[in-house]
């Protein structure tokens, strides 16, 4: 049983980070999904945890200002500068 409890610990654990990890990067995650109807999108969405491809760090899906509104305070404070 203590294996059981263990995974069942980790599972729980994940699905806060999960909700973590939408929060920083969007916020409101219930809001986005529920005002885009298009289900490729949604699932689009979904999987890179809101608007943009995180491969190219570029907008894939466009949105109100408030998507662009967060991800220009991210890029503003240095988050995608080149080291130096």
């Amino acid at each position: 049983m203590p294996l059981f409890n263990d995974a069942l610990a980790e599972i729980k654990a994940a699905e806060v980070m999960d909700k973590l990890f939408w929060y920083e990067t969007y916020r409101d995650k219930n809001h986005l999904l529920i005002n885009t109807s298009d289900n490729i999108t949604k699932n689009l969405i979904s999987i890179n945890y809101g608007p943009w491809d995180r491969m190219d760090n570029k907008p894939t899906i466009h949105l109100p200002d408030r998507s662009q509104t967060f991800r220009s305070l991210f890029l503003s404070h240095g988050h995608n500068q080149k080291k130096v």
